[in-house]
């Protein structure tokens, strides 16, 4: 089905070579492939002006809430499991970024899928998550902070502050105002 447009609601879908792209109210551009989903349809919600590249993994859409001028990069991977992941205003995602809710619980005889631990994670507004980074349960990250390349974030992070290393310290503080 090339190039077939269909008008649900305020959404309209284009399917073409596999790959949706979702308009809502001409304001959001949505890529995805459906295939790789389990839905931005089924409940994500997300901001005007925001970018989800192609490929991406979000497991539990319904609890994933991505604020507005926002870009999602390529085979980013979001998990919230039984709590939320929420993503303020103008964030910058890059390509291969995990958030994850959840962890297995270690404190178990035997450590299986069913035996999880979830937490929220909450990053602020004007953050800058690095290729490959990796944020794990129950994280905070405030506003305007930037998570280096590859870093693997297991506390949170002050405002403003730049971290990386895994897992990631505390490298510096910018020096702008928010």
């Amino acid at each position: 089905m090339v190039g077939v447009l269909l008008k649900i609601g305020e959404f309209i879908l284009v399917n073409k070579i596999k790959t949706i792209y979702l308009y809502i109210f001409d304001l959001i551009r949505v890529t995805y492939r459906s295939s790789y989903h389990s839905g931005i349809n089924n409940g994500m919600k997300v901001g005007e002006g925001t970018i989800i590249h192609p490929t991406g993994v979000f497991i539990n859409a319904d609890k994933i809430s991505i604020g507005s001028n926002c870009y999602i990069g390529s085979f980013c991977n979001f998990r919230p499991d039984q709590e939320s992941i929420t993503i303020g205003d103008d964030c910058q995602i890059a390509q291969f970024v995990s958030i994850i809710g959840a962890n297995h619980d270690i404190c178990c005889q035997y450590i299986r899928a069913d035996a999880l631990i979830s937490k929220k994670v909450i990053i602020g507004n004007n953050v800058w998550i690095g290729a490959h980074a990796t944020i794990l349960p129950g994280v905070i990250i405030g506003n305007g902070a930037v998570i280096g390349a590859g870093a693997v974030v297991t506390k949170n992070v002050d405002q403003l502050a730049i971290m990386g290393g895994v897992p990631a310290k505390l490298i510096k503080k910018r020096k702008i105002s928010i």
